[in-house]
């Protein structure tokens, strides 16, 4: 995700890469995610307690039944929802079109089940594809923060496979430091042996134009790479070389990883 600025309001949205390489959603989810996440990006805060979706813009987003706001408002949210726990009602001064007059307008401010179920209650396409939406970021939020719960461990993990490396080499070669090479290496064998692949060539499968290979690989995958440089931390420490590394490490994709090994295997095949 990054961070963007939408209607004065600094939100993180989602981006293309997030919701197909992380989430795994389809190309029309994505589109739908990217054409909407703009329209409300309230959506998109850590908190999205009260009243934080516009009326009057979901209103347009419905297509305008009713053809006139108020009625609309009227008959599907005043009539059935009850007033500053489901929404809340805001006077103010507008610019009249062509002059320099204001007049008063209503805008009404909703929370974000309420909004739900008034978007479900239109029986119409925009109707539909407002649901969807709703329901789609939902969706998406939820597996962000998986994803996310994953991987920052993960990369801690990699630290510390790196910090066991460097404490073994130093052992070995008169405490000279290591070239970065030494970290790298090790990486791609624990790549290979999951994936079938190393990260130069997982990225260019993936269309990455990073060198960030695990920031495009979904939860699954990242699951498997933290638990092997667990593994692979156990094994450097404990004084394994190389070669026994790789055999080990191959051994356990292939026993606790094969239908995952398979799937991306057929999967990198196809796309090479």
């Amino acid at each position: 995700m990054k961070t963007v600025k939408i209607n004065e309001l600094k939100v993180k949205v989602f981006t293309k890469e997030d919701l197909k390489e992380k989430i795994k959603f389809t190309d029309d989810e994505v589109k739908l995610i990217m054409k909407y996440q703009k329209t409300f990006p309230e959506l998109l805060q850590d908190d999205i307690e009260g009243f934080v979706i516009n009326g009057r813009a979901l209103w347009e987003q419905l297509d305008k039944p009713y053809t006139q706001f108020n009625k609309w408002i009227d008959k599907k949210v005043v009539r059935y929802y009850e007033e500053n726990i489901d929404f809340a009602k805001m006077e103010q001064f507008v610019h009249v079109e062509n002059s320099n007059l204001k007049r008063p307008q209503s805008d009404y401010y909703l929370t974000l089940e309420c909004a739900k179920n008034v978007a479900m209650s239109e029986h119409t396409p925009k109707g539909r594809l407002t649901r969807t939406y709703f329901i789609l970021m939902e969706k998406a939020l939820r597996k962000m923060d998986k994803w996310v719960v994953i991987r920052e461990p993960e990369k801690e993990g990699y630290k510390e496979l790196c910090r066991c490396l460097q404490l073994v080499y130093m052992k070995n070669n008169n405490y000279k430091k290591p070239n970065s090479a030494l970290f790298y290496t090790e990486a791609d064998m624990i790549n290979e042996a999951l994936l079938g692949k190393k990260a130069k060539e997982i990225r260019k499968i993936l269309g990455a134009k990073d060198n960030q290979t695990r920031e495009h690989l979904d939860c699954e995958v990242n699951q498997a790479l933290y638990e092997l440089q667990i593994l692979d931390s156990n094994l450097v420490t404990g004084g394994a070389e190389f070669l026994l590394r790789q055999k080990l490490i191959k051994n356990a994709c292939e026993t606790r990883y094969k239908n995952l090994c398979l799937a991306i295997t057929k999967e990198t095949q196809i796309a090479c």
